[in-house]
């Protein structure tokens, strides 16, 4: 979900790994030559979709990487499998509350999140984690409740239940 930090884990996991770290809305922003919010006006929610699902199947035809992806991607069927056969898959949760605050905390420092439906943000993220929540379990292999960890402690705790170590540091 939004603000559960899956680009800031995925960047310390990458980084613990030395992997590739691939998030997939800024890809697809790069792709466009838009803003995800700008796609959805634009274009509409299906040619987002669209467009997710073809990064999706470019993403997950690779390895060694740590892949961020934007929270609506396991909406699809065919996402779904494509994630499930790609790798580990690591769902990061978080109270709806706890994802509320920190989204306040982004607005106050001027990061806005954009949001999916005309309805309230903050009914809006309730609503998407209930909705959402069985589709991610589906999935995923490992799940890490991320409300009173920080990133780096997060990447741990994901390399630790992955079985994997961190690759020795050269000096």
């Amino acid at each position: 979900m939004r603000g559960v930090g899956k680009s800031t884990v995925a960047s310390a996991l990458a980084d613990l790994l030395q992997w590739t770290l691939v998030d997939s809305d800024a890809l697809i922003e790069r792709q466009a030559g838009l803003s995800i919010r700008d796609i959805f006006t634009q274009h509409g929610e299906a040619a987002f979709r669209a467009m997710e699902s073809r990064i999706v199947a470019e993403i997950c035809a690779n390895s060694r990487q740590v892949v961020s992806l934007g929270g609506g991607a396991v909406l699809s069927p065919a996402n779904r499998d494509t994630i499930r056969r790609a790798g580990a898959v690591i769902w990061l949760t978080a109270a709806p509350d706890v994802l509320i605050e920190r989204m306040r905390r982004d607005i106050e420092r001027g990061l806005v999140r954009p949001s999916l439906t005309d309805r309230d943000w903050s009914d809006e993220v309730r609503e998407l984690t209930n909705a959402r929540a069985p589709l991610y379990a589906e999935i995923a292999q490992i799940r890490i409740d991320t409300d009173n960890l920080t990133p780096a402690h997060i990447a741990r705790v994901a390399l630790k239940q992955l079985g994997l170590q961190e690759p020795p540091t050269h000096e």
